[in-house]
Formats: C-alpha cells, sequence, structure tokens
C-alpha cells in the first residue's frame, strides 16, 4: 500500500491547502473537522482502554485539528485534557473557537504542565509541516520530556521538530508512537532511517477532491479512502 501512495513536498502540500480553500470553498474548519475525527477513530482502534488521554497543542493549524480530536474523543466518552504551548490569544481563529466549546463541553483546557505520569496517551501538534530550522529551546525541550515520558504518542500529520520535505530531525523532536498523516504522506517522513521518530504511519482523509490532485498532476487512486477514513500505510 505505501508504494501506490504518492507522497508531496511542503510547497506541494500548501498548494493542496490553498486550492481547498480557494478554489473548492473547502475551509480550514471543515478540513480541521476531518483531521479531528480521524485522530478520535485511530485512537478508538489502537488505545480503546486509555483512561486519561492529554493533547499538545500549538497554535496552528497543527494543533487546531487536535483540538477537535479532543472533542471527538470526549463526546466518546474519553476523560481527554488539552494543554496549550502558546498563548490562547496567538491561537488561528478557528481555534479559539474550538477551546471555546471544549470548556463549555467541561474539557479541562489549560497552559502546558510537564506533568503527565497519570496520562495513558498523550496526543500532539506543537508544530506542523510549516517549521523553520530547529525548535526553539522551550519547545525542543518539551518535546524532548514528551519523547522520554515513556507515554506513548500519536503526531497529527508530522511529529514536531521534523521537516516534510528532507526529514531533519532535531536531536529533540517528538519520537511518536504513530504519526497519523493528513491528505497524503509528506516526503520527509517515509524514509525507513526514521522509523524511531515516526513510529507506525496512518494517513487520514480530508476530504481532498481526487480532481484537486489531477490539477496539480499528482495521480491518486480515487478509491483510496473508499472503506476507511484512516488507513495504515
Amino acid at each position: 500500500m505505501k508504494n501506490e501512495i504518492p507522497s508531496v513536498s511542503l510547497e506541494q502540500m500548501k498548494m493542496v491547502d490553498k486550492l481547498m480553500v480557494e478554489s473548492y470553498q473547502i475551509s480550514l474548519r471543515q478540513m480541521m473537522e476531518n483531521a479531528g475525527r480521524n485522530l478520535s477513530e485511530l485512537v478508538v482502534n489502537l488505545y480503546p482502554n486509555a483512561k486519561n488521554i492529554v493533547c499538545i497543542v500549538g497554535a496552528g493549524g497543527n494543533g487546531a485539528g487536535v483540538l477537535v480530536g479532543a472533542r471527538h474523543l470526549k463526546i466518546k466518552g474519553f476523560n481527554v485534557s488539552v494543554q496549550l504551548v502558546s498563548k490562547e490569544t496567538s491561537s488561528i481563529s478557528e481555534s479559539v473557537a474550538e477551546i471555546f466549546t471544549l470548556r463549555k463541553m467541561g474539557v479541562s483546557v489549560d497552559h502546558v504542565n510537564p506533568n503527565w505520569s497519570s496520562s495513558d496517551l498523550i496526543i500532539e501538534g506543537i508544530v506542523g509541516y510549516s517549521i523553520k530550522g530547529k525548535l526553539k529551546p522551550k519547545l525542543a525541550t518539551l518535546c524532548n520530556d514528551l519523547s522520554t515520558s515513556g507515554i506513548p504518542i500519536i503526531s497529527n500529520d508530522i511529529p514536531s521538530g521534523v521537516h516534510p520535505d528532507d526529514g531533519y530531525i532535531d536531536k529533540k523532536c517528538i519520537h511518536a508512537s504513530q504519526t497519523l498523516t493528513i491528505a497524503l504522506p509528506k516526503k520527509g517522513i517515509m524514509g525507513k532511517h526514521l522509523i524511531n521518530v515516526i513510529g507506525e504511519i496512518y494517513l487520514g482523509n480530508i476530504s481532498v477532491p481526487s480532481s484537486l490532485y489531477s490539477e496539480m498532476g499528482i495521480e491518486v487512486n480515487s478509491n483510496l479512502f473508499k472503506t476507511k477514513n484512516v488507513i495504515k500505510l
């Protein structure tokens, strides 16, 4: 299956996002919803007995998908909490709205607190594919602490600290148990030498039309997600 699915570069993925919004009128909020639903499905399949799930969230779109995942998990009956890496006021508007909803539902949303001893699972969306260079010192420390906690980690789209094109690894990047990459795999996560950083790779459906890929000259099987929204690569 992995060899049958094309991987995309950073610039290609940016174009996918741009076309989704501008040409197909599929909003970031819709993409967030799909990404978050996929995360919750993966948790149900892999960690159905997780009692305490902590979502570590950055200010951008990557974190926004994790916030939606937290909502879906709460609805499914999981005990989930959210920890924000940045000030709430610096989050994108879609995340601010989602944070409001989560609090309304009784989900704890607070600033990041490096005490995860009672957690069974961590879902992280700290830094997405827009990473530039090495992680900032505070983020590097956070990612290293998470990776050495002994708690399973699911990364949304790409482990924080890994570059989507060349897979450059900040030594203190997230070392994920599973990575749920979005739309199509990013080129930088497909190397076998990254297995201890990426973990098991899953692909999530955010409803990118096959015609959009065709416009970009990318050949993708239109039946890729015919029976499942999350597939293992």
